[in-house]
């Protein structure tokens, strides 16, 4: 505060010199600004997706919060929509973490090799999804029998080499190495393609609208 009998000329000239500043930088500097507050937007958003993400693996979280990025850097580009409007087409934090969270069953099983969580992710993937969980099952059967029919055959072809030293037909020889092989094949065949649909599943229902609709 300006003391009595003396002049604020000084501290006057100071403020507005200061404000003229600030005007002048905010002029020159107002895109970079902008992008900023737009990108402290997003992290700030997707950091409260991933915080909600209660059941979610840190590996997890990294990688849908790359996929929101990602989203939202094409949204930008393609819409020419600002932060703000794509924030609010994906709605809150909570719920964007809560669409994510309900996929990550299908997700962990559509990268995992267990036919059980492979099976029990597709059951709950529609009609379709049940269809195709049917013909799989059909699939692992198989590839079971075929190995229980060939270590019957192994057991089979020792216990008769014991009994008779003398060789087996060449035909018996070869039985047992092709139902192995056959049933590595229809297994790694029916575990493929449950994989392929439940990425394909995850593709059609991602919790980020497509872009271009």
């Amino acid at each position: 505060m300006c003391q009595p009998q003396r002049s604020c000329y000084p501290e006057k000239h100071k403020l507005k010199i200061a404000l003229r500043f600030f005007k002048d930088a905010a002029i020159h500097t107002h895109y970079g600004v902008v992008r900023v507050t737009a990108e402290a937007q997003v992290e700030a958003y997707i950091s409260a997706v991933t915080a909600s993400l209660g059941s979610a693996t840190f590996s997890e979280r990294e990688t849908i919060a790359a996929e929101i990025a990602a989203y939202l850097r094409g949204a930008d580009v393609q819409a020419g929509l600002s932060a703000e409007q794509v924030l609010e087409q994906l709605g809150t934090p909570e719920e964007l973490a809560q669409k994510f969270q309900s996929l990550l069953p299908v997700s962990r099983a559509g990268h995992g090799y267990s036919p059980i969580a492979l099976l029990r992710a597709t059951f709950k993937t529609g009609a379709t999804g049940v269809l195709i969980a049917l013909a799989a099952m059909i699939g692992y059967w198989l590839a079971g029998a075929q190995i229980v029919f060939g270590v019957l055959g192994l057991f089979w072809e020792l216990i008769s080499t014991s009994i008779n030293p003398a060789p087996s037909a060449p035909a018996a020889q070869h039985t047992v190495p092709i139902l192995f092989v056959s049933a590595g094949a229809v297994l790694l065949a029916t575990t493929v393609a449950l994989q392929l649909w439940l990425r394909t599943y995850l593709r059609r229902h991602s919790p980020l609208p497509i872009q271009g609709k």
